[in-house]
């Protein structure tokens, strides 16, 4: 899949900017921005089709839109291959879909999951990866505004309208564990690389 990708991103590439003249580094960020939408693409739509079969589309459906609206800045774990990123997405989202359904979060412990994800998103993000290209700090910081107004817009729905609100504490609660995961991970790493 990565390599079909890889070549399909560097074809839409050629033919929709072949006059245009870009450094080497900015035509890697448009091709790998490219192929992220079409594995993105792929990854969607045969998670579709796998909770269509078990009658939790509309549940998937409003997941993806806020999973997507709340990593597109924040960043979040990313694998190194298709597969692997697959099966986690598989995992995450069927347990946001099952949580959601089945334990209601109660008032204290809702307010709770909006502050820390507030907190973590307003620290940490944008989250580092090796995949994400470096940004200045200047971008870091628009990244990090960008990153805050789209939670406090999403908290904003998750209180307005009541039947997104336990999917949405779910999503949340999945992206502390995500990104204090993420964070403990690169903690590790830089452990194991000094030592």
């Amino acid at each position: 899949m990565e390599k079909i990708n890889s070549s399909i991103s560097q074809i839409i590439f050629d033919w929709l900017l072949k006059d245009k003249t870009f450094t080497s580094l900015r035509k890697d960020k448009i091709t790998f921005s490219i192929r992220l939408i079409l594995n993105d693409f792929e990854k969607i739509i045969l998670l579709g089709i796998i909770f269509a079969v078990f009658g939790k589309i509309v549940p998937y459906i409003i997941c993806t839109i806020f999973v997507g609206i709340l990593r597109i800045y924040c960043g979040g774990i990313h694998l190194k291959t298709f597969w692997s990123c697959f099966l986690f997405s598989l995992c995450y989202f069927a347990m946001i879909i099952v949580c959601s359904g089945q334990l209601i979060i109660s008032g204290w412990q809702s307010y709770f999951i909006y502050i820390l994800d507030f907190i973590l998103t307003a620290v940490f993000a944008p989250l580092p990866t090796r995949e994400r290209f470096l940004y200045s700090e200047k971008q870091k910081c628009r990244v990090k505004i960008y990153s805050i107004v789209i939670f406090l817009f999403v908290t904003f729905i998750s209180m307005s309208v009541t039947i997104l609100k336990e999917y949405i504490l779910w999503i949340m609660a999945a992206q502390i564990i995500e990104i204090t995961g993420k964070l403990i991970y690169l903690q590790v790493k830089e452990g194991v690389n000094k030592g």
